[in-house]
């Protein structure tokens, strides 16, 4: 769905920021549960700042604005390689490279292990989220930037 600052492609396969400046204030997620998703970097800003994840399908705090990776889900940092979560404390662990345009990422989640992992061009990083509760994730974007886009490849 649309939220503040975030606009959807007509065929809901690619999302960009289109207002609100340099801030955490544009976030998307899916609708439904899934445990693995993959998207490629069509746009970036001067800063990159973005953050790509899962957030709990059920989770009541998960705000439409943007700024979750303080307040609840598991993020990539799409500008520094690192992982934020305020479920695990760990807000900018040290995990990979940073993400460049035309790159590729994969978010994967293993119900059975409990262990979310990321996959760079469809090579493993490594598990990057263990001991993760919720059963039900969804995809989840942040943008700082405007002028960013995302698209949903698989």
């Amino acid at each position: 769905a649309e939220r503040p600052h975030m606009s959807l492609s007509e065929d809901r396969s690619s999302v960009f920021k289109s207002a609100g400046g340099c801030a955490w204030n544009a976030c998307a997620r899916s609708q439904d549960a899934i445990d693995r998703f993959t998207v490629r970097i069509d746009a970036l800003g001067i800063h990159k700042n973005a953050m790509i994840g899962f957030v709990p399908q059920d989770s009541e705090a998960f705000r439409e604005g943007g700024g979750n990776q303080r307040v609840c889900g598991w993020y990539f940092g799409v500008h520094d390689g690192k992982l934020y979560s305020p479920e695990d404390g760990d807000l900018g662990r040290p995990y990979a490279s940073a993400l460049s345009l035309r790159n590729t990422l994969t978010v994967c989640f293993n119900r059975l292990s409990g262990e979310i992992s990321f996959q760079k061009y469809g090579t493993s990083l490594g598990v990057a989220f263990r001991n993760v509760r919720a059963q039900r994730l969804c995809a989840a974007v942040e943008m700082w930037e405007e002028n960013m886009c995302f698209t949903l490849i698989e």
